[in-house]
């Protein structure tokens, strides 16, 4: 997961490729997925040359259609993720096929450490089982030997459910940002009863895999094979980095942790669009208690602009002293208001690691803050966020 930042100016994001709707959840492409299929072209070339001696230079072609299968097999993976926390009524925005496999991602909801658990390992699941049909497929045309096309089909069949097998049982690997990692995050959040302690936990656990990793690499030679290399090289940048950001994660949810949407918020005055500045102007005065002859101070609450019960703009009371007084009983709300859209609006209730992944995702500097009736009770800005992780030490 990537590192948890509160909201603001949204940042440039690299684009992968859409390849529609894909077993009822959209399908992302990175373009870092064509680095690894070359990795493994490059890797797997060689052996297909050797068991199939007569290929030839076919043995690339062999290669690259393995390379589908397996990015088939990692969706495979990432549908039983998505299928399962479909089941626990988890919110799937998208599955992305990436260089280190894939990922699905989810919105915010609440959740179980139960629920956790059983999506964590339902991927790993899917690939070993998906191993033991090809295991069953091989054994059952191996005494067949048709010789020929057929012996290319036995052979990708075979590597196919060698390498689910692998992708299935490196995933339970117990530490961050593996499945495993999550299905261990999951019980220690049982037993504590505290999510960022499961994280922290795991994620220091997959660290101390990755190290261990760079040690085995040393140790067996591996590293004499430069594509075998690069291939280990990027399994152990995904432990380290996935647990540096598992770390950042749990760091961020301990400090917001029991914070609520309605306790950082601010007051807000809601009018109709269609109010003259004069009038807010008025209200204003009479919500901070000035005296008739001064104008509205510029001050932390916002004037939100409502449409019937939809709230669809914002405005800051410095805005109004802005306008020429003679103007002010002239012009409407709304001519001068800037628009909230429906990512900027946040419910009461919206907590703790949600809370701050929901405004990060959003990218707005400000956001209207909802009772459960979509009625608006004040506004929250991304600044007040970013103080309470500078607070927590996690931004300078």
């Amino acid at each position: 997961m990537p590192p948890v930042e509160a909201a603001g100016p949204a940042r440039g994001k690299r684009k992968s490729l859409r390849l529609g709707r894909v077993g009822g959840f959209p399908l992302l492409l990175d373009r870092s997925w064509f680095v690894i299929a070359a990795v493994i072209i490059l890797l797997y070339s060689p052996v297909l040359g050797r068991v199939l001696p007569n290929i030839g230079g076919w043995s690339y072609a062999v290669a690259a259609a393995f390379c589908l299968l397996l990015a088939l097999s990692v969706l495979l993976h990432e549908w039983a993720h998505a299928w399962t926390a479909r089941a626990f009524g988890w919110p799937v925005t998208h599955i992305t096929l990436s260089l280190m496999g894939g990922h699905t991602s989810f919105g915010a909801t609440r959740t179980s450490w139960l629920a956790s658990l059983v999506i964590s390992v339902a991927g790993p699941v899917a690939n070993i089982l998906l191993g033991l049909a090809g295991w069953v497929a091989v054994a059952a045309l191996q005494p067949l030997e048709a010789g020929g096309a057929f012996n290319v089909v036995l052979v990708l069949v075979e590597l196919t459910s060698w390498a689910n097998w692998f992708v299935g049982i490196f995933n339970l690997i117990p530490g961050l940002p593996l499945d495993g990692g999550r299905a261990l995050e999951a019980v220690v959040w049982g037993i504590t009863g505290r999510e960022f302690v499961g994280t922290a936990v795991a994620a220091w656990t997959g660290r101390v895999i990755a190290v261990l990793a760079v040690a085995w690499i040393l140790v067996s030679g591996l590293w004499r094979s430069i594509p075998l290399l690069i291939l280990a090289g990027l399994l152990v940048w995904m432990l380290w980095a996935g647990a540096a950001s598992s770390l950042r994660r749990a760091r961020a949810a301990r400090a917001m942790s029991g914070i609520r949407a309605v306790d950082l918020m601010e007051p807000a005055i809601a009018v109709p669009a269609e109010t003259t500045l004069a009038t807010v102007e008025a209200i204003l005065r009479g919500a901070f208690s000035n005296p008739a002859d001064t104008v509205a101070k510029p001050g932390p609450v916002a004037v939100l602009a409502m449409d019937g019960q939809d709230c669809v703009g914002m405005l800051n009371p410095a805005r109004v002293t802005a306008e020429d007084p003679h103007q002010r009983a002239h012009l409407a709300l709304g001519e001068v208001m800037d628009p909230v859209t429906g990512n900027a609006v946040i419910p009461s209730d919206l907590a703790e690691l949600n809370l701050l992944e929901a405004t990060a995702r959003s990218a707005q500097p400000m956001f209207v803050v909802v009772d459960g009736h979509g009625t608006p009770v004040g506004v929250l800005r991304a600044a007040r966020l970013n103080t309470v992780l500078r607070e927590a030490g996690l931004l300078r």
